[in-house]
């Protein structure tokens, strides 16, 4: 009994030398986790989709096109966010670009900055500032860039009542200058106009060489200076008009007697 005992034992220790033989235990290695893959980033920035412009030459919002670049190639320009941007009407480049080229904020004048006129004037020509009535401007009627009209209006003070008739023919409109360039518009910021009961005038700055300012100057000083915008093609004429134009029956003839008038 005790030999089959001892001979059970020896069974089971061949049966598990054999399995340790065969069967070695593997050690396990931890595996590595891998590194999840950063997505790439990329920025939005506009580019001149048409051809090349010029410095002073006016901004169109159909001038850009949107591409989308590298976080790399973004912070070689200095950003690291989209780089759209808004920009005033009558925005001017500050530079020529060439189709393809990023633009930048940076590469455009803005009306509100104070070097605007400088970019957009032309040679042997001044800036020179008018003032004009805010209805003239509200609703956009007037705007940078706009062409007007400058009409002197003579004779319509009537402050003496015994020459009020006399006065009255003798009121006319003519030009004075036409195709005039208004250079920027010159508004009273809303929040003052808001605060303050009294209207604040509005000022045009308008591109005129020499000549054109002794003009206005003296026209400014002997008639009372009415400004519409410019529209179409026309002719001079039809920019003047008198009190038989608008009064046809105002005929009377006026005989001047040292300080006596006799109407016939």
């Amino acid at each position: 009994m005790r030999s089959k005992i001892i001979m059970a034992v020896a069974i089971v220790a061949i049966v598990a030398g054999l399995f340790g033989l065969f069967f070695p235990k593997q050690n396990v290695q931890p595996v590595a986790a891998t590194p999840e893959e950063k997505a790439p980033v990329f920025f939005k920035t506009y580019v001149l989709a048409q051809d090349t412009v010029k410095k002073g030459q006016q901004v169109k919002r159909t001038d850009f096109g949107i591409v989308k670049i590298s976080e790399e190639e973004a912070n070689s320009f200095g950003f690291d966010s989209d780089m759209l941007f808004e920009f005033e009407s009558g925005s001017v480049y500050a530079r020529d670009i060439g189709q393809g080229e990023h633009i930048f904020a940076d590469n455009l004048v803005q009306p509100s900055q104070d070097n605007y006129i400088d970019f957009i004037i032309k040679p042997d020509h001044v800036p020179f500032a008018i003032e004009v009535s805010p209805s003239s401007i509200v609703g956009g009627v007037i705007g940078n860039g706009s062409y007007i009209d400058i009409l002197a209006l003579t004779g319509q003070d009537s402050s003496s009542n015994e020459l009020g008739n006399f006065r009255r023919e003798q009121v006319s409109i003519n030009p004075v200058l036409t195709h005039i360039k208004v250079l920027k518009v010159e508004q009273p910021k809303a929040e003052l106009a808001l605060n303050n009961d009294q209207i604040k005038p509005s000022y045009l700055i308008l591109e005129l060489n020499r000549k054109q300012v002794a003009v206005l100057t003296v026209a400014k000083t002997i008639s009372k200076i009415e400004v519409h915008k410019a529209v179409g093609h026309y002719s001079v004429n039809e920019l003047q008009a008198n009190a038989g134009d608008v009064l046809p029956d105002f005929k009377a003839i006026k005989e001047l007697r040292a300080e006596k008038i006799a109407v016939n």
